[in-house]
């Protein structure tokens, strides 16, 4: 989808072209998928090397197609760059899988004293989203801004992990209410130190571990209409 944004949006003349250094990340990561669903139904194939030697191609597929987004996003900002331009892109995906078998994991943002962090959010499906969206900071005295640098309402909580020795990462998850425009890009700012506008509104944390002394009973609901 990003793909065909993009080529909708360059068919103006004032359009920079994408680097042609990364436009070979299209064509084989296109080719890893395509061996990854001829074999997937073929007798044979679910050995444990054949297994691992698909999904990192596949992760490496993924890996490629995040630069080549990001790249794209440059364009569609009009951040201007040379067609031979090798160069790394200024964002980065918000979320990382070091291998094919883990679990993605949010990247931090880094939000120190006095600066201020780009956040562009995508929009693929052709109705304006209105929703909350969340980013992992490293420190919790942060502001949000929308596009025009108005304040925005938000939210921060401690980020928690399942460990009986440390359950608090020492990082924070930040929530916004985003709003982002049909087939679109909307930038944020996560800022630390910004003069007028309010910090993020701490969370309540409240414990609801109460054992009841009677044996513990489960009980189902449906919600009206569900199946």
């Amino acid at each position: 989808m990003t793909m065909v944004f993009l080529l909708g949006y360059c068919q103006r003349a004032q359009c920079e072209k994408l680097p042609t250094g990364f436009t070979h990340k299209l064509t084989a990561a296109r080719r890893n998928l395509a061996l990854f669903q001829h074999h997937d139904g073929v007798t044979g194939t679910a050995k444990d090397h054949v297994v691992q030697d698909y999904g990192m191609r596949m992760h490496t597929s993924l890996q490629d197609l995040q630069i080549f987004m990001s790249k794209a996003i440059e364009v569609l900002l009009g951040i201007h760059h040379d067609k031979n331009d090798q160069n790394p892109s200024r964002f980065e995906p918000a979320l990382i899988r070091s291998k094919f078998d883990a679990q993605p994991v949010h990247r931090p943002v880094s939000a120190n004293q006095g600066t201020v962090q780009t956040v562009v959010l995508f929009n693929p499906i052709e109705q304006t989203r209105n929703e909350v969206v969340m980013f992992v900071v490293e420190r919790p005295d942060v502001t949000i801004l929308d596009s025009n640098w108005t304040c925005v309402k938000s939210q921060i909580s401690p980020e928690l992990q399942h460990n009986k020795i440390k359950m608090f990462t020492g990082r924070h998850r930040v929530f916004w209410r985003a709003s982002i425009p049909a087939m679109g890009l909307q930038t944020y700012y996560i800022a630390n130190g910004f003069v007028g506008c309010e910090k993020a509104k701490p969370a309540k944390l409240k414990n609801f571990f109460q054992f009841p002394t009677h044996p513990l009973s489960c009980a189902l609901y449906l919600l009206k209409g569900g199946g």
